[in-house]
């Protein structure tokens, strides 16, 4: 069994993890912009799930009998209030 011409043609894949990633990246920034705008008081951060769980996301309760439990979710958003003085 071998690759096809197309197959090793690295091209393909990493145009589409670039779309990926860039996909992301604008819908974070713009989720970002639309909180700051509705909270001007507050400072809008954005932190890997993944860091911030440790990676031990498990369903339970009603979700762990479900066949299509809620995935992992990729990023929060957290707003602090800032200080004024």
């Amino acid at each position: 069994m071998a690759l096809s011409t197309e197959g090793r043609n690295p091209r393909r894949h990493y145009a589409a993890t670039q779309s990926g990633e860039l996909g992301i990246g604008f819908a974070l920034a713009l989720a970002r912009r639309v909180l700051a705008a509705q909270c001007p008081n507050h400072s809008v951060s954005v932190i890997n799930a993944q860091i911030a769980m440790r990676a031990d996301w498990e369903p339970t309760g009603r979700e762990a009998g479900r066949s299509s439990a809620p995935r992992q979710p990729g990023f929060f958003l957290e707003m602090a209030s800032r200080r004024v003085v």
